[in-house]
Order: C-alpha cells, then sequence, then structure tokens
C-alpha cells in the first residue's frame, strides 16, 4: 500500500500547477522567459509578485492536499515532493526545471503536522529557519535548503519512518 500511496503522490506532484497559472495569466510559457528553472527568484524578475504568489499558493495547497489525501502519510510526504521536483518528461511539457520546491515543501509541513501528528515545534522550526535565512540573506536556494535540513534534523526526533522520509526529502532539495 505505501508504494501505491508514494506512486500516487508522485504523479500529483508531478502535477505542473504553478506552471498553468503562469501561461494562463501572462500567456508566456515559462521556459520563454528563464532558461534556468521555474523558481520563484527567477520568476518574480519576469513575471511580476503577484503571479508567482499566486503559484505558490498552488504549490503549497498542492503539498498539504497530498497529505490529506493519504492521512499523513509520510511516503505521501515524499512523493508529493519528488513528483513536484522531478516531474514525468510527459507531464513537465517541456518545460525547465522547477525551483526548491519552497511552496510544496511548506505545504508538507502543515500537512505533516494536521495529519501526522508531528509536533508543531518540529514542522515550525523549519519554516523558521527558512524565514530568517530569507530574511537575512535574501536567496530563497539558500534558505530552502538550511530548512529542508531543519526539517531533516527535527524529523530524527520522530519515528523511524519521518527520520527517513526526512533525510530523503533533504537530499532530494540538494540534488
Amino acid at each position: 500500500m505505501d508504494a501505491l500511496i508514494l506512486f500516487a503522490s508522485y504523479l500529483i506532484g508531478s502535477s505542473p500547477l504553478g506552471s498553468f497559472l503562469v501561461v494562463w495569466a501572462t500567456r508566456l510559457k515559462p521556459s520563454e522567459v528563464t532558461a534556468y528553472n521555474l523558481g520563484v527568484e527567477n520568476l518574480v524578475r519576469f513575471v511580476g509578485a503577484g503571479t508567482v504568489l499566486a503559484s505558490f499558493v498552488i504549490d503549497m495547497l498542492k503539498g498539504f492536499a497530498v497529505l490529506a489525501l493519504f492521512a499523513g502519510n509520510p511516503w505521501a510526504a515524499l512523493g508529493v515532493y519528488a513528483g513536484h521536483l522531478y516531474p514525468l518528461t510527459w507531464l513537465s511539457y517541456g518545460e525547465v526545471p522547477r525551483g526548491r520546491g519552497s511552496g510544496v515543501s511548506l505545504g508538507v509541513l502543515v500537512g505533516l503536522w494536521v495529519y501526522a501528528g508531528v509536533p508543531l515545534w518540529a514542522t515550525l522550526a523549519p519554516l523558521v529557519v527558512y524565514a530568517a535565512l530569507l530574511a537575512w540573506r535574501r536567496y530563497v536556494t539558500l534558505a530552502t535548503v538550511a530548512g529542508l535540513l531543519t526539517f531533516a534534523f527535527t524529523m530524527t526526533s520522530q519515528s523511524a519512518l519521518l527520520m527517513t522520509v526526512g533525510g530523503l526529502i533533504f537530499t532530494l532539495g540538494l540534488w
């Protein structure tokens, strides 16, 4: 059953909802405005903060919804994050790679707290690290990687499964 949850959540994570929003709002394909990735830092320069914020919220809801759908199963957290970062080719429509998944990871954190019973401190710690580094350095990738590392460490105080998933999510975020 866990393999099915991992696969289904991966497929949901692969859906390019944020890209669809950017195309709908701007009539531009993201690959036409940036050759690098679809992360927040790159897109905000080309399509504006409002569209990027809406895309971020959609990604966050995608991460949260998958945890709701699969009752907080940690494999669903891994699947949606992996699918978002490394989507199936036929679902990505030839787009440039996505960013580090800040929105999806935020949705996953909230979903783990609400549906998996992960303590609030363990889900807030990565967010605090992320926000502090973002405010200090203004570099989203650095803040995201530091937040993911904090997530991996906070999951070590949880179950072996959550510790494993936390480590795998951190590894995917670095890759």
